[in-house]
């Protein structure tokens, strides 16, 4: 599970958005609130999808432009499935697996955001628990 987990806001812009994925490398955001209560998720996916929706008929200047001003809130996904932080591994892959989810925010007792399990992380955990090294 990571706990550093780099989070959105519902005002936060589809532009900001891809520039923290292309930074950190992620494909995942969870978007919180001010109680750091998880209230929506966006995906590589779902910026992918947002910009050819929106934007597909808009030239290079005007596409940027508008993805600065687009926030999260419009293309978040608002259904986010989330487990408690005692959430055994076995249950959240099988979570991850059944639902064909690419993560799965980690939740403390108050229902705030405690971390993000990811296909990466299980198979990470795969490549320790075979006795091998990461590329």
């Amino acid at each position: 599970m990571t706990r550093d987990v780099a989070t959105l806001r519902a005002g936060d812009t589809v532009d900001l958005a891809g520039n923290l994925m292309r930074a950190a490398r992620i494909r995942h955001l969870p978007v919180i609130d001010g109680d750091a209560r998880v209230v929506g998720l966006v995906t590589h996916r779902d910026l992918l999808t947002a910009t050819i929706e929106h934007t597909a008929e808009m030239g290079a200047p005007e596409r940027a432009r508008y993805l600065r001003n687009l926030p999260v809130d419009r293309i978040m996904r608002t259904d986010v499935r989330t487990v408690p932080i005692d959430t055994r591994l076995t249950d959240a892959a099988n979570i991850i697996v059944k639902n064909k989810y690419g993560c799965l925010p980690v939740v403390d007792r108050e229902g705030r955001l405690a971390g993000l399990v990811t296909e990466h992380d299980f198979v990470l955990l795969t490549i320790r628990l075979l006795g091998r090294d990461a590329a």
